[in-house]
C-alpha cells in the first residue's frame, strides 16, 4: 500500500474539509458548554377523574447562532403514565423546533403519585447536542381524589331514644392513630438495558418505611422518611423482574426490562492513523447520525491533545516523529485505548543529512489524492471505536 506522503497529507484534510470540513467548522465555533434544554412542568388536580395533570415545557436556551432544535431523547416518570406532545424527534425530521418557542406536552397519572420527572436530551442545528440528560421534576403530594358531595347525616327517628351520656366518673380514653407508610415504587427502562427505579414515601406518612429493591442478585434496602424519594436506582435490565417491598408486603407489580420505541444505535465512528517519513498522522471520522466524543491522544513527547468529534465533523492530528515515538489514544465515551507507533516507510530516503521522503508523481499522485478521503480513515492501520452501552433511564 502506498503510504500517505506529508504534501498529500495535507491535500487529505483539505479534502476532507470540503466534504464535511464546513459544518466541523461551525460546530467548532458554537460554544459547547452553552447550549442546554431546560424542562420544567407545573400540575392541577383534575377532581372530576382523581387524577393529576402535568403540563410539561421544554425550553432551548444559551443556544448562540442555533435557530433549530430537535429532543434526540425523551423519558419521564411513573413510567406507565402517557405523554403526549414531547417525543424523541426521528433522524429523518431533522431540526423541527424553534429555539424561541417552546414544546409543550401533557402527562395524566393517578392521584396517588408523589412525584413526576422529565428528562431530555436537545441538539441544535449548529451541530452541538446535549451528552447528559437535563431533568425537571415536579412534587405532587399523592392527594388528588375525586370530589364526591357530602350525604347529610339522617336524624334520628322519633322511636330511637337518645344516647345516654356517659357517668360523671368514667374517663373516654382518646383514640391513638396507628402509623401510617404510604410507599410507592415507579420504574423506567432505558434504551442501554437498565432499569430506573423510584422509591417514595407519601407526604402523609407519619413514620419512616423500609422499602427493598430486588432484582436477581441485586437487592439494596432504602430508608425513607414521609414525604421522601429516591430516584437515581440503577438495576441491571437482565436480572430479572424487579419488586419493591415493604417487608413482606409488595409495593406495585413486579417490572421487567422492556425496550423503550424510538431507540435507535447512533452510527459507528471510525479512526486510522498513517506513518509519512517524518509525521504521525491521526483521523477521526464521525458520522452524522453518530454521537460526540472526546478523544485524548498523549504523545510519548510534546504536548497532550484532546479534541472532540460532533457528529458528521473529520478530526486529523498531526505530530512530528522519529524513531521510538508513540501516541496514546483514549476516548472514554467509546471505551477507545490504544497506542500507536510510529514506524519508518520503506520508500522515505534517509540517505542525506536531516532525512527527507520520495516524491510521488503521475498515476500514483492522482490515485492516492482520489481515495483522499477513504485513506484518512484507512491509513497504515485501522482501528474502529466500540460503542459502549451507556447507563440512562426509559419510560
Amino acid at each position: 500500500m502506498n503510504r500517505l506522503k506529508s504534501p498529500l497529507r495535507r491535500a487529505l484534510a483539505i479534502a476532507a474539509g470540503a466534504t464535511i470540513g464546513l459544518v466541523g467548522a461551525v460546530v467548532m465555533a458554537a460554544p459547547a458548554s452553552a447550549h442546554y434544554t431546560a424542562p420544567t412542568g407545573s400540575a392541577y388536580c383534575d377532581t372530576t377523574t382523581g387524577e393529576w395533570e402535568i403540563t410539561w415545557s421544554v425550553r432551548s436556551e444559551w443556544h448562540f447562532r442555533a435557530t433549530k432544535f430537535r429532543l434526540n431523547a425523551v423519558y419521564h416518570t411513573p413510567a406507565d403514565t402517557t405523554l403526549d406532545g414531547i417525543a424523541r424527534t426521528p433522524i429523518r425530521d431533522g431540526y423541527p423546533y424553534s429555539v424561541r418557542k417552546a414544546i409543550v406536552g401533557t402527562q395524566r397519572v393517578p392521584g396517588t403519585t408523589t412525584k413526576a420527572t422529565l428528562a431530555v436530551k436537545g441538539a441544535w442545528n449548529d451541530g452541538y447536542a446535549e451528552q447528559d440528560f437535563r431533568k425537571g421534576e415536579i412534587e405532587l403530594g399523592g392527594d388528588c381524589a375525586v370530589d364526591t358531595p357530602e350525604s347529610p347525616s339522617p336524624s334520628p327517628s322519633p322511636d330511637e331514644s337518645p344516647s345516654p351520656s356517659p357517668s360523671p366518673d368514667v374517663t373516654p380514653t382518646p383514640d391513638v392513630p396507628d402509623p401510617v407508610v404510604i410507599p410507592a415504587a415507579s420504574f423506567l427502562s432505558d434504551c442501554e438495558g437498565t432499569v430506573w427505579v423510584t422509591v417514595s414515601n407519601g407526604e402523609d406518612a407519619t413514620e419512616s418505611v423500609d422499602l427493598t429493591v430486588t432484582a436477581g442478585e441485586f437487592s439494596e434496602t432504602y430508608t425513607l422518611e414521609p414525604g421522601q424519594s429516591k430516584d437515581d436506582i440503577q438495576v441491571p435490565g437482565d436480572g430479572g423482574p424487579v419488586t419493591v417491598t415493604n417487608g413482606e408486603e409488595l409495593v406495585g407489580d413486579p417490572y421487567e426490562w422492556v425496550e423503550p420505541e424510538n431507540c435507535v444505535e447512533p452510527g459507528e465512528p471510525e479512526g486510522g492513523y498513517e506513518s509519512t517519513c517524518d509525521q504521525l498522522v491521526v483521523g477521526f471520522a464521525n458520522p452524522e447520525d453518530g454521537e460526540a466524543f472526546t478523544v485524548t491522544l498523549t504523545p510519548s513527547e510534546g504536548d497532550v491533545v484532546t479534541v472532540t468529534v460532533e457528529p458528521g465533523v473529520t478530526e486529523v492530528v498531526e505530530f512530528d516523529a522519529a524513531e521510538g515515538f508513540e501516541v496514546h489514544v483514549v476516548s472514554e465515551e467509546w471505551e477507545l485505548d490504544e497506542t500507536i507507533a510510529w514506524e519508518l516507510p520503506e520508500d522515505c530516503d534517509t540517505g542525506g543529512e536531516g532525512g527527507g521522503e520520495l516524491p510521488v508523481t503521475g498515476a500514483a499522485a492522482g490515485g492516492i489524492a482520489a481515495g483522499a478521503v477513504a485513506l484518512l480513515v484507512l491509513g497504515g492501520g485501522l482501528f474502529y471505536l466500540a460503542r459502549r452501552r451507556r447507563v440512562t433511564f426509559t419510560a
